[in-house]
């Protein structure tokens, strides 16, 4: 019984640690890939080269704000419809990170972390 109670402990905290960097590095892809295509603008060659890296990124930017942590971008993405539907006009709890159905970390209480995190990798 022992073990079972270490062994969940052990895999809860690499779950949780898993995806809070596996959010970021989608973040940091976001950033990346728009800094190649406002930088590759100017000239036809290197933005042909750059735009497959840019394919699908801000989609899974978008998934990140839609399942692991909830955005603190005001009232800009609650008031996106799509379809008759506002996809992240939902409950703070349903979030896998920073929801109480998830992890339940509160959002900011990771930020000192995942700026080490950003900033040793």
């Amino acid at each position: 019984e022992d073990w079972d109670y270490y062994c969940s402990g052990t895999v809860f905290n690499q779950f949780y640690f898993a995806s809070a960097i596996h959010a970021t590095i989608h973040v940091l892809h976001y950033i990346l890939t728009a800094a190649i295509e406002q930088c590759t603008k100017h000239n036809t060659s290197l933005s042909t080269w750059a735009m497959p890296y840019d394919e699908n990124i801000a989609i899974k930017y978008i998934e990140v704000g839609l399942l692991l942590i909830k955005p603190e971008a005001g009232k800009t993405l609650e008031d996106i419809d799509v379809e008759g539907e506002k996809p992240f006009d939902k409950s703070p709890d349903d979030y896998i990170v920073t929801g109480k159905h998830g992890f339940g970390v509160k959002s900011g209480t990771i930020d000192n972390y995942l700026k080490e995190a950003w900033i040793n990798w």
